[in-house]
């Protein structure tokens, strides 16, 4: 892909990313363009994800942090049009110092318009042991809140094994 092409889909990313506001998406503070490349700045959130802040503090309460990323995604479902982050994660999921989670990384996110808001965004993109059924059987584009849901499921899974049925 060439630069063009990703510096746009950069600039997309950022600008769908830019104009959400809540206390469960990470911030967007602004584009920048070095040696490197085009990159999108953020908060610094010094607990890490959300994967790694339960291995390091193993006696933390999970439910709040799950329900953090529950208010993230419904924020997002109902947005207009509805925005679909497409790759939700422990990864994808940051702790802030007060012990709160955050969304983070729209690279694969979709509008529900259609267009992908991605800089990341490939045929497959994403991380296959959080994939829906349909985008690992024939249909690797398809993103929907019904996956974002699926994806949740199976990230809360991961923080809390023991309880799944």
């Amino acid at each position: 892909m060439n630069v063009g092409i990703k510096f746009s889909r950069l600039k997309r990313e950022a600008l769908v990313w830019k104009s959400l506001n809540h206390v469960n998406i990470v911030p967007l503070f602004g584009f920048i363009s070095g040696k490197l490349g085009p990159g999108l700045v953020s908060p610094w959130y010094s607990k890490g994800n959300v994967h790694q802040y339960v291995q390091r503090v193993p006696h933390v309460r999970r439910e709040p942090l799950c329900e953090d990323v529950a208010r993230g995604l419904r924020y997002l479902h109902e947005h207009d049009p509805p925005i679909i982050h497409g790759d939700l994660k422990g990864a994808n999921v940051l702790v802030a110092l007060n012990g709160r989670a955050a969304l983070c990384d729209f690279g694969l996110s979709v509008k529900l318009d259609g267009d992908p808001t991605g800089f990341t965004s490939s045929a497959i993109g994403g991380t296959l042991r959080f994939m829906t059924y349909e985008q690992l059987n024939g249909n690797p584009g398809f993103r929907s809140p019904s996956g974002d849901t699926y994806a949740y499921a199976c990230t809360y899974g991961c923080q809390e094994p023991q309880k799944l049925y």
